[in-house]
């Protein structure tokens, strides 16, 4: 299968995105609160979902004041990934999860690194299908391996990795008719690194990616692309934040509000130290 190569431009602010929402995501009573690298958004904007590090699946309902920012979040469940037979393997890196997608049936899909994999979960965490591993897995360093997942309408997989084997670019892969396809190669630039994918009601693939320095912190950048069959269509970057603006944005999930506004809701992950930040942060994305 052909591939297209995509080369994302970058930008040195936002490209229309308007800022909705920043909210502090702090709970003292849920202790598995904490490392939230994965998202997804219910069509109304109400009903969240989110992927821990320590393979741990969070429910939420968010409140929204009268402009539709997050005014707060009640937790209503948490539930724990396990294998196959219900336990959680011993090794903390066999569960090391980080990229999370919801199928149109409820199947919950999560990418994993350390035993880089992506597996599908039932509603109770229990691992339910595992998929062969994707290209060049086997080369990838144990903490920077797999960090993005999405699904489309078709209930296709894709996935990018954090580190890559081949230089300035990162492949795309798909996950369609029994096996990874590399879709694209996306052009590194700027320091940035990719660490989610989501792809909204229109069939457009965002990538989420992130630059960190000590004296900085993180900046943020989010491109959208047009996907088809054949490949991706050239970058478009709608969001790139100052260094420190944010924290450690790690997962994305697009949605319209009632307005028809597309929003794309950001976490990020505090890797459960108390001086990094745990925030839900939205954007209103240009069209």
């Amino acid at each position: 299968m052909g591939f297209a190569l995509c080369l994302c431009s970058a930008a040195s602010a936002q490209d229309g995105a308007t800022l909705l929402s920043d909210h502090d995501w702090r709970a003292t009573d849920t202790p598995l609160l904490g490392g939230l690298s994965g998202l997804e958004v219910d069509a109304d904007g109400t009903g969240l979902l989110a992927l821990s590090d320590r393979a741990t699946l969070i429910n939420a309902v968010l409140t929204r004041d009268a402009a539709g920012a997050i005014a707060g979040v009640t937790f209503t469940g948490v539930t724990p990934l396990t294998g196959a037979d219900g336990t959680r393997p011993p090794q903390n890196g066999a569960m090391d999860s980080e990229g999370l997608a919801r199928g149109a049936d409820g199947t919950i899909w999560i990418a994993y690194e350390g035993d880089h994999r992506v597996a599908s979960h039932a509603q109770d965490g229990r691992e339910i299908r595992r998929l062969p591993p994707p290209p060049d897995a086997a080369n990838l360093p144990a903490n920077r391996s797999f960090e993005a997942l999405a699904i489309d309408a078709q209930g296709r997989l894709y996935t990018i990795s954090e580190g890559t084997a081949q230089g300035d670019v990162t492949p795309l892969f798909r996950f369609a008719d029994g096996q990874w396809q590399t879709l694209a190669l996306i052009a590194r630039s700027d320091g940035f690194q990719p660490v989610g994918l989501d792809i909204d009601d229109r069939g457009r693939l965002y990538v989420l990616e992130r630059r960190f320095s000590v004296l900085g912190g993180f900046a943020t950048r989010l491109t959208r692309h047009a996907l088809t069959d054949r490949g991706l269509g050239p970058g478009r970057v709608l969001l790139e934040t100052a260094p420190g603006t944010h924290g450690n944005l790690e997962g994305v999930a697009l949605w319209r509000d009632g307005a028809g506004r597309l929003i794309a809701t950001l976490v990020s992950d505090d890797n459960f130290m108390a001086f990094l930040n745990m925030e839900l942060v939205e954007y209103i994305l240009p069209d």
